[in-house]
């Protein structure tokens, strides 16, 4: 990408802010020009079968073809067409749209508090294909284990408890979560 794009996609991409600021991270608003795909840090790694960004962001800028924010040790959100929350089937991941406020490191900015581009923002309106994500997910989740295995629906419940606590769709975790996530741990030994 040379300087220009990177201007202009930075430009575009922040164009979502209600606030500007010239801090790295900066709150932006999805749902006008993308709406970002909530993906569990362990449910990426599985998919992808490593645990180190540098894996996940070789396969996922191939599989995903689109900018993917990492949350170090959090959450992995892949940046997809606007609107996306509207159609999202897939229990894996939580999307993100009008209403909410993503927390991004800025365009070019290699790491910031725990966030940086695992697989950066490329040109204006480049974003990772919706049903390429549900896939991605889905192999995550067949990764970790079968439908009837107790690590399986250790993390199932772990999954489906994040996507409608109103609390974990906020990026905070709570005592529910972190019970649920102790349990999967568990059931992985």
């Amino acid at each position: 990408m040379n300087a220009r794009t990177s201007r202009e996609a930075a430009h575009w991409f922040a164009g979502a802010a209600a606030a500007r600021s010239t801090e790295s991270p900066v709150v932006l608003a999805a749902g006008a020009r993308w709406d970002a795909v909530k993906m569990p840090v362990g449910l990426v790694h599985a998919a992808v079968g490593g645990a180190s960004c540098y894996v996940a962001a070789a396969v996922m800028g191939q599989r995903l073809d689109g900018p993917v924010i990492h949350d170090a040790g959090r959450y992995y959100y892949a940046l997809v067409a606007a609107g996306t929350v509207d159609t999202w089937s897939s229990p894996l991941g939580v999307v993100l749209g009008r209403g909410s406020w993503v927390v991004t490191p800025r365009p070019g900015v290699a790491h910031a508090s725990g966030l940086h581009w695992c697989v950066p923002v490329r040109s204006p309106g480049h974003l990772c294909n919706a049903v390429a994500v549900a896939e991605l997910l889905a192999d995550g989740q067949r990764a970790l284990g079968e439908h009837g295995s107790v690590r399986g629906g250790a993390y199932r419940e772990l999954v489906g408890h994040t996507a409608t606590c109103a609390t974990c769709r906020a990026g905070v975790s709570c005592p529910t979560s972190a019970q649920l996530g102790r349990a999967w741990r568990e059931a992985r030994r």
